[in-house]
């Protein structure tokens, strides 16, 4: 399902929240990945395809038949601005304009990622594929102008966990199995800081967002981590697993969990006092502010 918060301050909206689901067009009820491109059309990612926002009706490009068992889990934007699709398996498929087309390294791909899960995705200004998996394969870097894959030699120096910044604003988080430390390493060109986690190393995905004053906010299991490169500004622990980060014009910060519903932290900070809570029941799979402000929040059904 798909909810939106309106970018109208609650107080004068008539409603919180507008509601869209397979009754409204939806292509499903179980909603992964939301994404604005840069001609303002919002898509949706559900288990069986994408769906493209059209004023209030759907388009949908069903792609059950080349996912098979597998499921659309992510949206993001290459440098073109073309709109990629992608599987838990690693199943990429890229908007042509009119549909949605299978990258031609699939094969190739889903053999190296197989059981392990995508856990994150980057398209640098080189038009490469990053991928991370939340079990921990190694780094993967695929290249459509060369046909090939190669894997990235992440230097965590025994850290379990990641962030790697490869250049302006392409991150990625993810990790690497046969690391023993449950520390997160930030690495850039011009810091490499390691973070002490006390969450535990449970199989989950972590989440990485670089905040508008230029702090960065890391999220893995029930715990949200607040940093610079100078090292670590505050940390909190939630009672649920967190699936989605988000921040607002306003510095706000949104996260949402696993049978948990949303939580608004005010003015980027992580404390409980002053924290708003919503839709406390839901599952909750991706938050996402539009070009409008508005907050349009994913949920598992």
């Amino acid at each position: 399902m798909l909810l939106i918060i309106t970018a109208i301050p609650l107080a004068k909206a008539g409603g919180i929240f507008d509601r869209f689901t397979q009754r409204d067009g939806l292509i499903s009820n179980q909603v992964f990945a939301i994404l604005q491109d840069g001609k303002g059309r919002l898509w949706v990612a559900g288990d069986k395809g994408v769906a493209q926002l059209n004023g209030f009706s759907f388009s949908n490009f069903n792609l059950t038949s080349q996912l098979g068992e597998d499921l659309i889990v992510g949206l993001t934007l290459d440098h073109q601005q073309r709109v990629w699709a992608y599987s838990s398996t690693g199943k990429f498929f890229f908007y042509d304009g009119k549909t949605f087309q299978p990258f031609k390294l699939n094969n190739l791909i889903s053999e190296k990622v197989g059981y392990t899960l995508v856990n994150n995705v980057c398209i640098n200004q080189q038009g490469e594929i990053l991928i991370t998996t939340i079990l921990g394969a190694p780094v993967l870097k695929i290249s459509a102008s060369k046909n090939q894959i190669s894997e990235i030699n992440v230097k965590t120096k025994g850290n379990r966990y990641f962030i790697l910044n490869k250049g302006g604003n392409d991150f990625i988080s993810g990790n690497l199995r046969e690391k023993t430390k449950e520390n997160v390493v930030f690495i850039s060109d011009s810091t490499n800081l390691s973070i002490p986690l006390s969450g535990g190393s449970r199989v989950s995905k972590s989440h990485f967002l670089k905040l508008n004053n230029g702090n960065y906010l890391y999220a893995k299991d029930f715990e949200l981590i607040l940093f610079d490169e100078k090292g670590l500004i505050q940390r909190m622990f939630l009672e649920k697993t967190i699936e989605a980060i988000a921040e607002d014009a306003d510095h706000n910060l949104w996260v949402g969990l696993n049978s948990g519903g949303v939580i608004k932290l005010q003015n980027g900070e992580l404390k409980k006092r002053g924290s708003t809570s919503y839709l406390t029941s839901k599952s909750i799979t991706d938050l996402y502010f539009d070009h409008a402000g508005n907050l349009w929040i994913g949920t598992a059904n």
